[in-house]
């Protein structure tokens, strides 16, 4: 699975320009929990949604280093790693893949702060009381 990457905002992203845009975005515009499981728009914590996915070619270096890394694995487990994709990915994958999440306020959640603060605005306080009593 590639990997998701969670952020407040676009802003907080810095890729270098060996990224590029993904041909392919099944994932666009899910929502996922902090966890990383993907979740409804009705989940009421706290929650992202995927916007974007970028990959870049491995470099010739760590293709290399990731074959000599998978050979190891497999000669360390007498083949069984190679059960798991993503070992059997260290041999064959010549790109890494990444999704970005922006998070998204919840909808409740702000209906619930507003209706608080309205009430706390129309809700005559204690002191208020007090002076009347006193009057």
């Amino acid at each position: 699975m590639a990997k998701i990457v969670r952020v407040d905002s676009m802003a907080d992203v810095v890729l270098s320009n060996r990224w590029r845009d993904s041909a392919t975005f099944k994932a666009y515009g899910r929502f996922i929990a902090k966890d990383g499981s993907y979740v409804s728009e009705d989940y009421p914590g706290a929650k992202f949604k995927v916007t974007y996915k970028k990959e870049r070619a491995f470099t010739g270096c760590e293709r290399f280093q990731r074959f000599v890394q998978g050979i190891f694995l497999s000669v360390l487990t007498l083949g069984l790693c190679n059960l798991y994709k993503e070992n059997r990915q260290l041999f064959y994958s010549k790109i890494k893949v990444m999704r970005i999440a922006v998070r998204v306020e919840d909808n409740l959640y702000k209906a619930a702060q507003r209706k608080n603060t309205v009430e706390q605005e129309t809700k005559p306080s204690m002191l208020d009381s007090d002076r009347a009593c006193d009057e």
